[in-house]
């Protein structure tokens, strides 16, 4: 007995046109001063390890955030934008490993035999 197997089609909705800017638009200005919120991982050695070769200042600066972090940052981005309460709130990310949290991924089709 042969059986064929046809691709089945896919049906989708249409997508909208794209427009491309027209180069007319501005870059924000970088702030450095008003609200922020700070994201880490709270793994000192690995991010220890990630600034080791920064310029002085800026090892300095992150070493600030990353205590700041430890004693009343965000372990995720999610969070953190979550909380955001003011216009104008910076988020500083610092330098660590981001995984995506498995428990939000979607369930894979199992697999046909």
């Amino acid at each position: 007995m042969t059986f064929a197997l046809w691709p089945a089609s896919a049906f989708a909705h249409s997508e909208r046109p794209t427009k491309a800017p027209d180069g007319t638009g501005s870059v924000p200005v970088y702030r450095t001063t008003g609200p922020h919120l700070v994201v880490c991982k709270n793994d000192t050695a690995d991010f220890t390890t990630r600034i080791g070769a920064f310029p002085t200042d800026l090892r300095i600066r992150n070493l600030e955030l990353y205590a700041e972090c430890l004693d009343h940052g965000f372990r995720d981005l999610q969070a953190a934008v979550d909380h955001v309460t003011d216009a104008g709130t910076t988020i500083y990310v610092l330098p660590g490993s981001i995984r995506r949290n498995q428990a939000l991924l979607p369930t894979p089709m199992p697999a046909i035999t």
